[in-house]
């Protein structure tokens, strides 16, 4: 199995290395909220970022883009450096728990929601997410770091170039993605279940039955697998009595099938799968070839079933917008 995801690996590679591999990985970056522009009417800093109120102020002030760090740098950066200086109570030695070669988050046991990684071994994270452009190609040739990430050579490049700091994973980012969806999408072959692999009830690594390099607990049972688990559980108690899928999922009835069958929990796209499939495929279908028109057609603002010139035949607001 192993072979055959250096092979996946290796196709998926081969479209990577149109671009040289040394190129820096784009990191998306959201602006910046100038901070003048959180304060309107009632809403103004002195009652917003009072940090007597807590450590994000006044919790009530916030939405979206406009937080606490955004509107409050000044009192933000206070609750950082209070944060920081608290980190190491207790008598836990930074050393160990920001040492990079345990992880690239340091020892994740020493790490909570509010003391993380980040906000305690600052100098280890810029580290961390800067190095694969800097520290770990200096003193190199050109073409290092096409030759050590070239994942032709293994799931981890070429092992040759890695030690306990400068390693696979730290330094060539876009290649660590690469293999991790070939790895991730390769899990489950031959017969293997996650509900049984990825059980927190078998061991802190699930069942370690299942797994053999490059394949373990922290490649395979990702929050997707999981999510995946959670919709299989629901589908398994969709129907009860009346309630079938012939009586819900019948597209006849409209794009989401009898809209008497759904809940918060019990929805027409977990538990009719296949109906959701086509209702989706037909949506798509109804923009081919002309941009822009699913905006104007389904734009509510023209009335509650978007704009009825757009509609006939099977074309609906319901089959095309929802």
């Amino acid at each position: 199995m192993a072979g055959f995801i250096l092979v996946v690996i290796c196709v998926f590679a081969t479209g990577s290395y149109a671009q040289p591999l040394g190129s820096a990985v784009a990191v998306s970056q959201t602006s910046a909220v100038d901070p003048a522009s959180c304060w309107y009417g009632l809403l103004q800093p002195q009652a917003c970022c009072d940090l007597r109120k807590g450590l994000t102020g006044d919790t009530v002030c916030w939405d979206g883009p406009f937080n606490f760090d955004s509107c409050c740098p000044n009192e933000a950066a206070q609750v950082k450096q209070q944060k920081q200086a608290n980190c190491w109570l207790g008598g836990i030695p930074s050393a160990v728990c920001c040492d990079v070669r345990k992880g690239r988050g340091g020892d994740p046991a020493c790490w909570d929601e509010t003391y993380t990684f980040e906000m305690c071994c600052p100098n280890e994270a810029a580290f961390i997410e800067n190095a694969h452009t800097s520290e770990c190609w200096s003193g190199g040739t050109p073409g290092s770091q096409a030759a050590c990430c070239d994942v032709r050579k293994g799931v981890q490049g070429d092992t040759v170039c890695w030690d306990a700091v400068f390693t696979f994973d730290l330094c060539c980012p876009e290649e660590r993605t690469l293999v991790a969806k070939a790895i991730e999408e390769n899990c489950w072959y031959g017969g293997l279940d996650p509900a049984m692999c990825c059980n927190p009830a078998s061991g802190p690594k699930g069942e370690e039955r299942c797994w053999e390099e490059p394949f373990s607990f922290e490649s395979c049972c990702t929050p997707g697998v999981y999510a995946g688990l959670e919709r299989r559980a629901t589908q398994a108690t969709c129907w009860l009595g009346e309630v079938t899928p012939a009586v819900c999922c019948d597209l006849s009835k409209g794009a989401q099938g009898d809209p008497f069958c759904w809940s918060a929990q019990h929805t027409f796209d977990i538990c009719c799968p296949a109906e959701a499939a086509i209702a989706a495929a037909f949506r798509e279908a109804c923009w081919v070839g002309v941009p822009g028109l699913q905006g104007h057609c389904c734009d509510t603002g023209k009335g509650p079933r978007g704009d009825p010139e757009c509609w006939g035949g099977m074309y609906l607001f319901e089959t095309c917008c929802i």
